[in-house]
């Protein structure tokens, strides 16, 4: 997750995509609620990154619900990562960022992991 945020940042989405989308397969299949939450917010940036301002809004809520609900706390560059992509996703939807918002923070976790990996394809 750590190297895809890299890879993000770098700008090679494509490499990030299939890391990120690795990482959610392997965690989903292990039942490793921790990483798939944590991934999310990379996802989210991804996302946004590819222009799918949508599926960012919904993943950043996800992912915000989801530590609250399971006890996890970002760490600091998955923070630092998160408040920026939130605040660009939102501003850039302008009036429909609270409706996105409120979508994505009803996602339970198979859903959201379901949302991120569409966002990936």
């Amino acid at each position: 997750m750590g190297v895809a945020a890299l890879d993000l940042q770098r700008g090679d989405l494509d490499v990030a995509r299939g890391r990120m989308r690795e990482s959610l397969e392997l965690s989903s299949s292990l039942g490793d609620a921790h990483t798939l939450v944590h991934s999310l917010v990379v996802v989210a940036a991804t996302a946004l990154a590819r222009g799918d301002e949508t599926a960012c809004a919904r993943l950043c809520a996800a992912d915000e619900a989801l530590c609250k609900a399971h006890g996890f706390e970002l760490e600091q560059f998955e923070r630092e990562l998160f408040d920026e992509t939130a605040t660009v996703v939102c501003r850039s939807l302008a009036e429909r960022a609270d409706a996105e918002w409120a979508i994505g923070s009803e996602l339970d976790l198979d859903a959201a992991v379901d949302l991120a990996l569409r966002a990936l394809d």
